[in-house]
């Protein structure tokens, strides 16, 4: 089986190729190939070199007019290997513990599961969040229709950091009932969850470089704001729920033609 654990590196990448780096290595024994979508500009020689030397591989790309516009590279670097099963989606900024590992296998193994992501934090309130995604073949084929990446892709230019959210939410309503989700805190709407504990100095999804979990302090002021959040959760749920019923009759219209 192919699995690929994949990265986006575009801006001051130096951040966050120590991070691959780290990551890569504790994978190796797994027979999982780490793979970078890395923007042209931030390429050179030296950056390469590291690179390959740990095995990793790279796939340059040309960046658009934002610079955040590189962070959704990653989400399609299926694309680039020809007999994938399932893609990672990662940060560079974050260690992949040993029991993120086991719940990464745990989704390999699940095979009524399409879609996987965890919510390791309290603070991890997206349907799918961005960095600690997986996915198979059936949503491969889904963001390969040229509705679906029309979509998201028109809209890509003027990335801004929260853009892959548009992305996310989408497939997130397509799949959401062949998705895995691994969570410490409630669900979300209706779904399915499995429950995990919440380690606040060993999360998945947390940076290498913090050492105190800010929830840990700040829940108080968090949880006025949840209510705010979740108003703007669900209306971009409705309107991409909507959208999303849109594009499956655009893709049904292209497949009968076809």
């Amino acid at each position: 089986m192919k699995v690929v654990v994949g990265y986006s590196l575009y801006g001051d990448v130096n951040e966050y190729i120590k991070g691959i780096l780290k990551n890569s290595k504790k994978l190796e024994n797994l027979k999982w190939t780490s793979a970078v979508a890395i923007s042209k500009d931030s390429l050179n020689d030296s950056i390469k070199n590291i690179l390959l030397e740990h095995n990793i591989e790279i796939f340059p790309y040309t960046p658009s007019i934002s610079l955040h516009g590189g962070m959704i590279e990653r989400f399609f670097l299926f694309k680039y290997f020809k007999n994938i099963d399932v893609l990672f989606v990662r940060d560079g900024d974050s260690e992949i513990s040993t029991k993120e590992i086991f719940l990464m296998q745990n989704f390999i193994d699940d095979k009524k599961s399409f879609l996987h992501t965890i919510r390791g934090h309290p603070e991890h309130d997206m349907p799918l969040m961005g960095g600690l995604i997986g996915y198979k073949k059936f949503v491969f084929n889904y963001l390969k229709k040229s509705n679906v990446k029309k979509y998201f892709f028109n809209g890509a230019k003027k990335a801004v950091y929260s853009t892959d959210q548009k992305l996310l939410i989408l497939i997130y309503l397509k799949f959401i009932n062949n998705t895995l989700i691994h969570t410490v805190s409630k669900k979300l709407f209706f779904e399915k969850v499995e429950k995990i504990k919440f380690h606040p100095f060993n999360y998945p999804g947390m940076y290498m470089h913090k050492k105190i979990d800010s929830f840990s302090i700040n829940s108080s002021t968090f949880l006025k704001l949840r209510n705010v959040h979740k108003v703007s959760l669900y209306f971009h749920i409705i309107k991409t729920f909507l959208i999303m019923k849109y594009i499956d009759f655009l893709n049904f219209i292209e497949d009968t033609n076809n």
